[in-house]
This record gives structure tokens, C-alpha cells and sequence, in this order.
């Protein structure tokens, strides 16, 4: 019961800075400072609100995608996953989270990017290399998009196979 009126106070609060518009995008991205990267999930409150003020967010979302703390990356990176084709001015500024150090942030690079590109062709390369990433966490979340995108079978099926002989079951589609 406590942590339902804690998520309608959060929900409220978001509301608020969602009202309040792009000068609340920064503020809501600060929130984020200090976590830990396993305590960002795309269904946080900072995340959604980012998510619900759209274009609006995208001049924080680009300075936060560059922040030296990951889960600052990590967070911009699932807004702009849930945001789509309103972030497509960023794609020059998530391409390089595709090599980031932290797994979890490349490992939400890949959908984020892929959503705001207008086609599926320049996914070709990005998803080779996630395809080959030694962490669990960047071949799964590759895995996952392949299975939501429509992409030209000359690229869906190499990394389709490449998917089906990963040592790791959970990766295999």
C-alpha cells in the first residue's frame, strides 16, 4: 500500500515537470546522478517523463548520452528507445554508445538507435558487432530486436544464424 502512494506521488510529480516542459528535462535527468546502472529501468518515473515531453527532451537527452556517468548514459539512451522517431536528431550522438564500456548502456544503444533511424540499413553493422559482444546482456537485447523489426533478409539472416549458434540459450532464437 506504501508503495503505491509512492508511485501516485511519483506519477504526480512527473505530471508536474511534464507540464512545465523543456526546461524540466535537465532536472528529471539529474535524478538519475549517483544510481547505480542496475537501478535504471525504463519504466522509472525520470524515464517515462522523458519519454512523455518528446522533442522537448532531446537538447538534455544529448548531453546526458555523453555524460561520464553511466547511468546517466543509460537512462537518456531508454528514453530515447521509448521516444522513437521524435529523437532522431540524435543519431549521431547514440552511434557511438553502441562501443560504450558498460554493458547495460550498449546493450540499450542497440534498440535506441535502431528507433530512430528510418530505415533498417543502417542496422546492419551495429547488430553484426552486438551480435559478437562478449557480454550476455548486448546479444540478448540484439536478439530482442530482431525479433520486433522487420529488416531485408540479407541481413536478417546471417545474424539469425549467428543468433542460433551462440553458446548462450537465451541468446539462440
Amino acid at each position: 500500500r506504501q508503495q503505491d502512494a509512492s508511485a501516485k506521488d511519483e506519477n504526480a510529480f512527473a505530471d508536474s515537470l511534464v507540464q512545465i516542459g523543456r526546461p524540466s528535462a535537465k532536472p528529471i535527468l539529474d535524478e538519475l546522478r549517483g544510481r547505480e546502472v542496475k537501478e535504471v529501468d525504463a519504466g522509472d518515473w525520470e524515464i517515462q517523463a522523458l519519454v512523455r515531453l518528446g522533442p522537448q527532451a532531446v537538447p538534455a537527452l544529448r548531453n546526458a548520452v555523453r555524460d561520464k556517468q553511466p547511468a546517466l548514459r543509460l537512462g537518456a539512451l531508454l528514453a530515447i528507445q521509448g521516444m522513437g522517431r521524435f529523437a532522431r536528431d540524435l543519431e549521431n550522438v547514440v552511434r557511438p554508445t553502441l562501443r560504450d564500456r558498460i554493458e547495460e548502456v550498449r546493450a540499450a544503444s542497440v534498440p535506441a538507435y535502431a528507433g530512430i533511424l528510418k530505415d533498417t540499413a543502417p542496422l546492419r553493422r551495429p547488430l553484426q558487432l552486438a551480435m559478437q559482444d562478449s557480454s550476455v546482456l548486448v546479444r540478448r537485447a540484439s536478439v530482442d530486436l530482431l525479433a520486433r523489426i522487420e529488416m531485408e533478409p540479407e541481413v536478417f539472416v546471417p545474424i539469425l544464424q549467428k543468433s542460433l549458434g551462440d553458446a548462450d540459450r537465451t541468446v539462440q532464437l
